[in-house]
Parts: C-alpha cells; structure tokens; sequence
C-alpha cells in the first residue's frame, strides 16, 4: 500500500492530463502521448508506477466499468477509456467515438 500511495501524484497527474487533453484524439495518439508523458515524469523525478494503470483503474471502481459492460459498453480499451473520460469531466467532453 506505501508504494502505490508513492505513485500517487504521477498516476493522478497522468489521468488527469488524459481526461483534460486526449479525447478528442484516436487511441494510437493516446498511447503515444501517454508514452511520451510517462518519459516526461521519469526525466522530472516524478513517481509513477511501472505498470502503469489504465485510466479507469485509477479513477474507476472496477465494479462501474463491469456495470458499463452489462449495459452495452464494448470491452476495449478505447471504449472504456471513453466512458471514463465522459464520466470524470465536470463538462461535456470533446469525443470522437466510433462505435
């Protein structure tokens, strides 16, 4: 628990990036900015962890994204990053979705 909790600022500093910037973007841009970001926090000193979360397991409940599922949600990870984004924006985000 200690460790993960080290990870704190690096992993919430990550998603919070991905739901400010990267809707709008495919999920081949995703991953490379995502690439490049966690470079970036490595070059600054800034804790992540090394296997790196997806998004929604830092700002969902694994039992929310089960319920996205039942109710139709397709199962990739451009999908589920989707709906993780939607639901943790305070406004509508900017989504290019193509299912």
């Amino acid at each position: 628990m200690d460790e993960e909790f080290s990870y704190l600022i690096g992993e919430v500093f990550a998603a919070a990036a991905i739901v400010s910037y990267l809707g709008p973007f495919t999920g081949q841009y995703r991953k490379k900015v995502v690439d490049n970001l966690k470079k970036d926090l490595r070059d600054l000193g800034i804790p992540f962890s090394p296997d790196t979360k997806g998004i929604d397991e830092v700002l969902c409940e694994p039992i929310e994204v089960q319920n996205w599922r039942i109710c139709g949600l397709p199962s990739d990870n451009f999908s589920i990053t989707n709906a993780t984004i939607v639901t943790s924006s305070l406004k509508r985000p900017l989504m290019i979705d193509p299912q």
